[in-house]
């Protein structure tokens, strides 16, 4: 079976580098979205696959928790679906790394029958508000004030939004879809855009809204270590302290990671898959 890796990335290249030799694989084809804004260029990592396919999207500015981040999953996914033919669709950034080889990986996937995503996902309760009112480009201090003014007249534009997508959901923005699921997506790409524009963090909520209101089966352990302890937006950075962790968890991939805080996990990390592919 074929498999679609599609890497958004906008920094680290030697982190990026190391990504690729791990996902290098005959059944891989990999895709990548580089931020416009990204010193990385193409022809500096074109070469590293040996096995696999690697095709780049189209560049384009994204910043984080606005539209732009949204967009860019639905041009990459795109671009892998259009030319189809994949049994899985999987989402990483660049700082994400495996913790087992990519064979393993792929065959756990190939595996579930009657599965259409992997995702962490669940009600969206209290994030609701995020699609309630209009988020602007302003600082989050002014944008508390803009919510409380958007309460107080009664904006509430999860009234139009439910009469297309009835429940809300969310989750991590890092997940696994069969071409089932990747058309679901596709199929609503248009109401998609149409939400986005004044949403804040939308690939937390309408991929995962969308999945859940089209009756698919979802399986939740998405099988992502990703360590939230900082209580900060971003995950912290993963290092040679956490490899016992990362081992225990059960988890596939392991995200955030860069080339000089996580250098010695890395390494492990790479001699330990490296074993383990010559011992399968």
């Amino acid at each position: 079976m074929r498999h679609a890796y599609l890497i958004l990335a906008h920094r680290d290249l030697p982190m990026l580098e190391k990504l690729l030799q791990q996902l290098d694989n005959p059944n891989n084809h990999i895709f990548i979205h580089l931020d416009r804004k990204s010193e990385i260029a193409p022809s500096k990592i074109k070469s590293i696959p040996i096995h696999s396919k690697l095709t780049f999207t189209i560049r384009t500015d994204i910043r984080w928790g606005e539209a732009s981040l949204t967009r860019a999953y639905l041009t990459i996914l795109k671009e892998a679906y259009n030319i189809g033919n994949f049994a899985w669709y999987h989402f990483l950034s660049g700082a994400d790394f495996p913790l087992m080889p990519i064979v393993a990986i792929n065959k756990w996937y190939e595996h579930q029958t009657g599965i259409h995503a992997v995702i962490d996902i669940e009600k969206a309760q209290e994030r609701e508000v995020r699609l309630k009112y209009y988020y602007l480009r302003v600082n989050r201090h002014f944008q508390r004030l803009l919510n409380f003014i958007q309460k107080t007249i009664g904006i509430n534009r999860l009234t139009k939004i439910k009469k297309t997508f009835p429940a809300v959901f969310y989750g991590s923005a890092w997940f696994d879809l069969t071409p089932d699921a990747a058309k679901v997506i596709l199929d609503n790409e248009s109401s998609i855009n149409r939400i986005i524009p004044f949403t804040t963090c939308s690939d937390e909520l309408l991929f995962h809204t969308v999945l859940a209101n089209a009756n698919l089966r979802l399986h939740k352990d998405y099988h992502r270590y990703i360590d939230w302890s900082n209580k900060r937006p971003n995950p912290r950075i993963l290092t040679i302290e956490d490899y016992d962790r990362l081992i225990e968890s059960g988890a596939f991939f392991a995200r955030k990671l860069d080339s000089s805080t996580s250098k010695e996990l890395i390494t492990r990390l790479n001699n330990q898959n490296s074993t383990d592919n010559k011992k399968s």
